[in-house]
């Protein structure tokens, strides 16, 4: 077969896209089937500012909680990792706040959003 018969003049390789030496008897393609995943689609995590803190608790929370968050966090084993210290948080808020039954969770909730924003704003600071 000469270059110009193959179908690429100059490279030799032939670009015939007919997939009949694929096919069977039936007429239908063996290609082997290619596996795709499924993407979970993520949660977006929402964005909090004080405003969204439990009422009351805002002028407590700055004043009293994160100062008592930040010496608590700096006594941890790895003080960078806050997402398994929910229970950490949950006891001191608890304790700043028992008349408040808010429950602190790691996702889509004010608190611990706040928390670790203030966290790695101070540190931000405190290391430049």
């Amino acid at each position: 077969m000469s270059e110009s018969e193959s179908g690429d003049e100059g490279t030799g390789v032939d670009n015939d896209d007919d997939d009949s030496d694929l096919a069977d008897d039936s007429g239908e393609t063996n290609r082997p089937r290619v596996k795709t995943k499924r993407r979970r689609k993520r949660q977006v995590s929402q964005k909090f500012r004080n405003e969204d803190l439990p009422a009351g608790t805002a002028r407590q929370f700055r004043s009293i909680f994160l100062p008592m968050w930040y010496e608590r966090v700096a006594r941890f084993e790895e003080p960078w990792d806050l997402g398994d210290r929910i229970s950490d948080a949950q006891r001191l808020w608890d304790r700043v706040f028992p008349q408040d039954l808010h429950r602190i969770e790691k996702k889509n909730e004010p608190v611990f959003f706040l928390v670790r924003v203030f966290f790695f704003v101070l540190t931000l600071f405190t290391f430049l």
